[in-house]
């Protein structure tokens, strides 16, 4: 997949490393199936942890999921209020 297409509406050009970091699994995970930035509910977000638990290689995949909605949430709003 094209790194170029995710970054503009999934936030992954404009922000400082540490807070894009935290989406990097989230916006392919979302992008996959076909869910738009805007398109993001609980529901997403619940999958990918239930992803994240079936994956044996997850370190802390609460943790991940938990900082990933923290930073989505505030970076969503201030970038499309």
């Amino acid at each position: 997949m094209n790194d170029k297409i995710l970054c503009k509406p999934w936030l992954l050009d404009c922000r400082p490393a540490s807070a894009r970091s935290k989406l990097t699994q989230l916006a392919p995970y979302c992008t996959a199936p076909g869910v738009s930035p805007n398109s993001i509910g609980d529901d997403h977000m619940r999958g990918m942890l239930e992803a994240f638990l079936a994956e044996s290689d997850q370190n802390k995949p609460e943790h991940k999921v938990a900082e990933a909605i923290k930073i989505w949430n505030r970076l969503r709003g201030e970038v499309y209020g």
